[in-house]
């Protein structure tokens, strides 16, 4: 499925560096380009970026039991836990 990901015009993914899934199917893809944490639906359809401006160079992403996103990012040096509302919660 070489076009699964509707991604917003003009956005293309840079250099993925993790992809994990939510309690709801909803699939967050953490990478190198201008929105660094995207999130989409079970059918690839984008959702929303999550917390832009607190990345620096994505290294890897999960969910938790609680539905909670973990990133580490190499390049800010930093482990973030976000609320599924993408607040942090954690750094």
């Amino acid at each position: 499925m070489p076009d699964f990901f509707q991604l917003p015009a003009g956005e293309n993914f840079v250099e993925v560096a993790g992809v994990t899934v939510n309690s709801k199917g909803h699939i967050f893809v953490f990478h190198r380009g201008k929105h660094p944490l995207m999130e989409f639906d079970a059918s690839g359809k984008f959702i929303r970026s999550i917390a832009d401006d607190l990345f620096v160079t994505a290294h890897m992403v999960r969910v938790d039991a609680e539905d909670n996103i973990w990133t580490t990012d190499v390049g800010a040096h930093v482990v973030l836990k976000l609320s599924p509302e993408g607040r942090v919660l954690l750094s």
